[in-house]
């Protein structure tokens, strides 16, 4: 499920992803000029895959998904490592 963010907030990506912690965010870049890209959020989302089938059909140049900072966190493999 999305959300449309009415009127557009107006943000650096990196405020964005801090903004929505929790959250997938469809970001518009005012050009390609990462990493602390100046741009607007258009939705955000709890599905990157129903957000990306969103982004293909608006006309948003220089739009892209951003992951919220807690879905940034390096995912733990587990476990014990045991040498001889």
């Amino acid at each position: 499920m999305y959300k449309k963010i009415e009127p557009p907030l107006r943000m650096t990506s990196i405020e964005a992803v801090e903004r929505y912690p929790d959250s997938y965010i469809l970001f518009q870049s005012d050009g390609w000029n990462p990493p602390d890209d100046m741009g607007n959020v258009l939705y955000i989302g709890d599905d990157h895959s129903e957000l990306f089938r969103l982004a293909l059909s608006i006309d948003a140049p220089y739009s892209g998904i951003e992951e919220g900072r807690n879905h940034r966190r390096i995912p733990s493999l587990g476990g014990v490592v045991v040498g001889n």
